[in-house]
């Protein structure tokens, strides 16, 4: 039992006084001062974070990922025209910076490193003069020494970045990763950055580590920030050693460009372009842990919805003839509701069939054909699905509401589809972008890579939209990402098309469709 005296407590406790007085007993004794500096240094690591010198984070970078940072060996042809005048050409070489970016050894550098900016001076009125320039040879020059022979994947001249692969692939243990960078706290003026290069051939290539501050932020037309270093190709990063970008130049008409730095998400839009158009399907991020990346987020976007999304097998009729179209669709109902590309999966349906992810088929019945938005909607025939024993997985559960954040040009698209028969009709991801966003008559998003009725995930792995032809006259019909605000809207006609059948005598019903059901 504890027992309180309370005549021991006194009423009311003044903090102020036991901290003068605390503070008093401190400085009496032979160290009180250094020791009260000390407790006002820790109370500042704790209100201000990691207050270690930017130097000693700077090494600790450097050491992490300084093999990540490689010289690119490049001849140059330069070609001068001059008005009346013979073209003149020579070839140049020059070493410059770039930033190994994913496992397969890809290097990302500025632009201008590999295409530089050149204006001839000194000429009199009336005589022009153009210098091009064209790329002989280019070599990667790894940490080791070690040099590979390379190619331009991607130049993307207006935010100043360009993508390099060996020609020969090669396994790289660390790298930039710019796919995966959510940086640190948002980047203010005078803040501390850290950048890391390569010396030249003279000083043996060694590591270079600067330090300096950030001077400016730009806001238009795009982010970008201005330092007090600079050295095109180069990564920076924050004081923390978050990655912040890489240092570019920015281009303007005919006047010099300017050193800055893009945003790492910048870099990000160009190397995904660059995958993709390269063919590459899937990017495996060397640093990018359990946090993942596109390879990780499709990952999960195949363990959560690959049920979802079932072949279809459709009997079609066109000029007399009849044939099978294989296609995959969308499931949007517990029911068995289908969502499906018209035209993928037959303008003129006359039998459908559903393939279940398990492999199970069920017969299915046409409740929705909308040729304005090329969609159509299916649902299994309850009775067979009843005997069977089927379930239906819908993309989306039953009444919630779906509203995913707007794509988005550049952003990264997963596709989830399925494969041939050939295949087992095993699932399938592709990854890809968004190259051009559509406004009229409603809004699409268009990818380089597209599977008509497939459906498509933002980098969030929500749900954006299925794959659909965008009708414009007599114009040639696009295969681009319906959004899923369109295609719910149809499904709420396709419920009510249901609701107005289930409601009629089976006297009065159609059985158009219902004829030549296909075997089991």
């Amino acid at each position: 039992m504890i027992v309180c005296n309370s005549h021991s407590i006194p009423r009311k406790l003044n903090v102020t006084s036991v901290v003068k007085n605390r503070y008093r007993t401190i400085l009496r004794t032979r160290f009180g001062l250094p020791v009260i500096l000390l407790i006002a240094i820790a109370s500042a690591g704790q209100l201000y974070g990691d207050v270690r010198p930017v130097d000693e984070i700077a090494r600790e970078v450097a050491e992490a990922r300084g093999d990540a940072i490689v010289t690119l060996a490049v001849v140059m042809k330069m070609t001068l025209s001059v008005t009346g005048a013979p073209e003149q050409s020579q070839e140049q070489t020059a070493e410059v910076p770039g930033a190994i970016v994913n496992r397969q050894g890809w290097v990302a550098t500025s632009y201008s490193n590999l295409q530089p900016h050149v204006t001839p001076g000194g000429l009199p009125d009336g005589i022009e003069a153009n210098i091009t320039t064209e790329i002989q040879e280019l070599k990667i020059i790894w940490a080791n020494g070690d040099e590979s022979t390379a190619e331009v994947v991607l130049h993307d001249s207006d935010l100043d970045v360009s993508i390099i692969r060996p020609i020969e692939a090669r396994e790289s243990a660390v790298s930039i990763d710019f796919l995966t960078a959510t940086g640190g706290a948002p980047p203010k003026v005078l803040d501390e950055i850290i950048m890391l290069g390569r010396q030249g051939k003279s000083i043996d290539r060694l590591i270079l580590v600067e330090t300096g501050r950030l001077n400016a932020l730009i806001e238009r037309p795009r982010p970008m920030f201005v330092a007090s270093i600079a050295a095109p190709g180069t990564p920076v990063f924050d004081r923390g050693g978050e990655l912040l970008g890489m240092s570019a130049l920015k281009r303007s008409g005919d006047e010099n460009p300017a050193p800055v730095i893009r945003p790492a998400a910048d870099v990000a839009k160009v190397l995904r372009a660059a995958l993709d158009g390269a063919g590459v399907a899937t990017v495996e991020p060397v640093n990018a842990g359990a946090s993942g990346g596109l390879a990780e987020t499709g990952r999960v976007i195949l363990d959560k919805f690959q049920d979802s999304i079932v072949s279809l097998l459709a009997v079609t009729e066109s000029r007399g003839r009849t044939q099978e179209v294989r296609s995959v669709g969308v499931v949007i109902g517990g029911d068995g509701l289908v969502v499906t590309s018209r035209s993928a999966a037959g303008s003129d349906l006359k039998e459908v069939k559903i393939i279940l992810a398990d492999g199970s088929e069920v017969a299915a019945t046409v409740v929705l054909d909308d040729p304005d938005l090329d969609l159509a909607y299916v649902r299994a025939k309850q009775e067979d699905v009843e005997a069977q024993g089927l379930t239906f997985t819908p993309v989306q559960p039953d009444g919630e509401e779906h509203k995913p954040a707007a794509l988005q040009l550049a952003d990264p698209v997963i596709i989830l589809t399925r494969e041939a028969p050939a295949f087992f009709r095993q699932a399938k991801l592709i990854v890809t972008h968004v190259d051009s966003v559509v406004d009229l008559p409603r809004r699409y998003y268009r990818t380089p890579q597209k599977q008509g009725g497939a459906a498509a995930f933002n980098m969030a792995g929500e749900l954006v939209g299925v794959y659909a032809r965008r009708v414009s006259g007599e114009e040639t019909r696009h295969r681009m990402i319906l959004p899923m605000a369109h295609v719910y809207e149809g499904a709420e006609r396709a419920r009510k098309a249901i609701s107005d059948t289930d409601s009629t005598p089976a006297s009065a019903e159609s059985t158009d469709i219902e004829q030549g059901e296909p075997e089991q």
